[in-house]
């Protein structure tokens, strides 16, 4: 009788055992701490490439890769694994990768946390040097010495470099109180595995890019820079080039227009062969302007510039900013022509830039910012301007 009794509750014990070994659970969170653990391991391998020459620190890396390793193996048996009864046999190695994530940091991760929050405070006065750069362009298009197309082209490079910048910040910023929270807390209820996965991505690209992204911006802003403060506004008199009504340069004049525009492109070209490696855009934009004089409508004149104004019945105005258009048109072309001119020179050993040369009409327009136009009849108002600016591409 004992003997059947005892018979009879191992095989109870025995089915029982069975039932809970089939009913076991896997954890679902399973694929996560073993995405994770891959992301240590591979994050481990660089910290011990970059801190080689610290033997502690290389010592404790190496006894973490190992257990690491191991939990790895165990892991991915458990998480492809379809038969229920044996999740308990690897009930171990998920407590173990649980351990592994969330234990409190060794050396490593402080250091880590140290250079994303200096990469973050590089980035941040990125962001100041950028504002001071804007706030330059928009003082010297205040008082003319920035033109309104420059001025949009250097505020659309800051703008970039901002935008871009700002989300460096963000992300470092989420590693970093991802790195915290996940890290610096040695005991926790539920792993924030997405924002361990989510530090170990930023910090894996911080560490195959390095600060490339932040060395080429603030060389683009160096560049914006130094061309702001290069002298690059040059006037040419109307006295020397064009008659009242005139908008063609006559052939015994072109010497004089060569030697006013000479410097004007020296300066050009000195400042693009210190660039010679960047990849850039130089923007020239000619501004004619014109007097107040009107224009008959039975004159030659008249007819040459009705067309171009796009009007049946043109206004002194309409005509007067055609007939500056023309201007800046004409010198436009001579400007361009002596660049190419000096192509050898501007263009040695580099392809990477491209000349963008832009003409406007101002018309009637004071060209002068500190100086009033009061004669109608004015040649200090039949003149062009020029102003150059070289930008950074995107790169």
């Amino acid at each position: 009788m004992y003997n059947k009794f005892n018979l009879l509750l191992i095989s109870s014990i025995t089915i029982l055992m069975m039932f809970s070994s089939c009913t076991a659970k896997k954890d679902l969170n399973a694929p996560r701490y073993l995405d994770a653990l891959k992301q240590l391991m591979e994050n481990d391998r660089r910290f011990r490439q970059v801190y080689s020459n610290n033997d502690t620190l290389v010592a404790q890396i190496d006894e973490r890769m190992g257990r690491v390793e191991q939990t790895l193996d165990s892991l991915e048996v458990y998480v492809q694994t379809e038969r229920r009864r044996t999740y308990k046999d690897y009930e171990a190695s998920v407590q173990s990768a649980i351990e592994i994530i969330t234990s409190k940091p060794n050396e490593s991760i402080p250091k880590l946390l140290e250079e994303l929050e200096e990469s973050k405070k590089l980035d941040e006065q990125l962001i100041i040097k950028a504002t001071e750069v804007e706030n330059k362009a928009t003082a010297e298009l205040s008082v003319g010495k920035l033109d309104t197309v420059s001025y949009e082209k250097v505020t659309n490079v800051v703008e970039e470099i901002k935008v871009e910048t700002t989300k460096e910040i963000e992300e470092k910023e989420e590693a970093i109180q991802g790195l915290k929270t996940a890290y610096s807390v040695p005991e926790q209820g539920e792993i924030e595995t997405q924002i361990i996965e989510s530090a170990y991505q930023t910090i894996t690209r911080i560490r195959n890019q390095g600060s490339v992204a932040q060395q080429r911006n603030l060389e683009q802003l160096k560049l914006v820079v130094d061309v702001l403060e290069t002298d690059k506004f040059k006037q040419f008199e109307a006295a020397a080039f064009f008659g009242p009504g005139a908008f063609t340069i006559k052939s015994a004049d072109m010497p004089k227009v060569e030697a006013a525009f000479e410097p004007l492109i020296n300066s050009i070209v000195d400042f693009v062969n210190r660039y010679r490696e960047r990849d850039m855009t130089l923007t020239i934009v000619a501004k004619g302007y014109a007097d107040a004089t009107p224009i008959s409508s039975s004159s030659p004149l008249y007819r040459e510039l009705q067309p171009v104004t796009g009007k049946s019945n043109p206004s002194r105005q309409d005509l007067n900013r055609a007939l500056s258009r023309l201007r800046a048109d004409e010198m436009s072309r001579h400007m361009r022509e002596l660049l190419l001119r000096r192509d050898q020179e501007l263009f040695s050993n580099t392809s990477n830039i491209s000349i963008d040369i832009i003409s406007q009409g101002r018309g009637e327009e004071c060209p002068y910012v500190n100086k009033s136009c009061d004669k109608n009849n004015d040649p200090n108002r039949r003149i062009v301007t020029f102003h150059w600016l070289v930008t950074p591409n995107k790169l």
